[in-house]
Parts: structure tokens; sequence; C-alpha cells
């Protein structure tokens, strides 16, 4: 098979695409976790400067805990996957074979000193990819609509239970301050 390194404006458009999918998802994970913990300025800096993959760790983990205990496998084995591919589409080299996209991804295709294989990956498979991602991205809209919603009552809560601005707060009396018991 023939192969050339000229991609049509198509490929190009297609991998893009997929790659700034991807980045959405990433985005919405990370928004699902300030939501989760309410996070102040400096702890969102912080899980903005994670890895991707820490991360999603860390959302399978807090959605576990702090939504009721779901359990949710294919989610996270669908995100799992998706990951892979989009590592493909990002960090593959790609090229056309009659007619066809492929893509060598020397990571996973690398089989001996002499040989590497591409893989076929045509428009339907982006198709594909563009599904499935929308779907997840849709799934972790809908956790950060709840855990915001959760973050709401947590304030409403804790404002009714504060002290009256500009009264002083209200604290136990030290050892020596009780009040002797009434008799």
């Amino acid at each position: 098979m023939a192969w050339s390194g000229e991609l049509p404006f198509e490929l190009k458009v297609a991998i893009a695409e997929a790659v700034t999918l991807f980045s959405r998802i990433d985005d919405m994970v990370i928004r699902v976790l300030w939501a989760g913990e309410m996070a102040d300025l400096k702890r969102r800096k912080q899980i903005m400067k994670n890895r991707s993959f820490t991360n999603l760790e860390y959302l399978e983990a807090f959605v576990k805990a702090h939504l009721g205990g779901i359990e949710i496998p294919e989610t996270w084995a669908a995100l799992a996957a998706l990951r892979q591919e989009r590592n493909m589409i990002a960090h593959g080299v790609w090229g056309m074979s009659e007619g066809v996209p492929t893509v060598i991804w020397h990571e996973k295709m690398l089989e001996s000193d002499e040989f590497e294989t591409a893989e076929l990956y045509d428009y339907e498979r982006f198709k594909l990819f563009t599904n499935k991602a929308m779907k997840l991205l849709d799934t972790f809209a809908r956790y950060r609509v709840m855990l915001n919603q959760i973050a709401e009552i947590k304030r409403r809560e804790a404002a009714e239970t504060a002290p009256p601005s500009g009264s002083p707060p209200v604290q136990p009396p030290a050892d020596g301050d009780a009040d002797p018991p009434q008799q």
C-alpha cells in the first residue's frame, strides 16, 4: 500500500475536533471537582495543575464517595477507552493509505526493530469518537449541576446557622468560665 504524509483538510479538521472535544471533557472534569469540593482559588489552582489522568482518577473516587455511592463502571471504562483513543489521535503520526486515514502511534505499534504498524482510522471512527465523547461530556455536565446544587444547599445551611452579621460569634465557655450547675 502506498502511504502519504499529505493530509486532506477533512482529516486535519477531524483530528482537531477530536482533540478539542476531549479537552472539553478535561475541562468539565476540573469544573466538576471544583464544584464538588466547593474549592477556593488556591484549591482550584492545585486541581488545574494536576495531570488529566490524576484528575480523572480523583473524579471517579469523588463520585463514588460523594454522590450516593454511584457505581458506574461503564462510564469509567468508556472514559479510559476514549482517553486512549484521544492519545492516539493527538500523538500519532497521521497519513493516508489508499485514501483512508492511517495513524502510527509508536507507543503501541512498534513491533520489532524493523517493523511498525499503522492503524486504519476512517472517518466513521472519528464519528464514533465524537458520539462517545459527547455522551461523556453530558454525563459530567450533569454531575457538575448536581454538585453545584449540593454546594448551594450547603452554603444556605451554613448561612442560616451563622451568627447575624455584626454580632460576635457565639463561643462555648472556657473550662473556668462555665456557670455553676443549678441545684
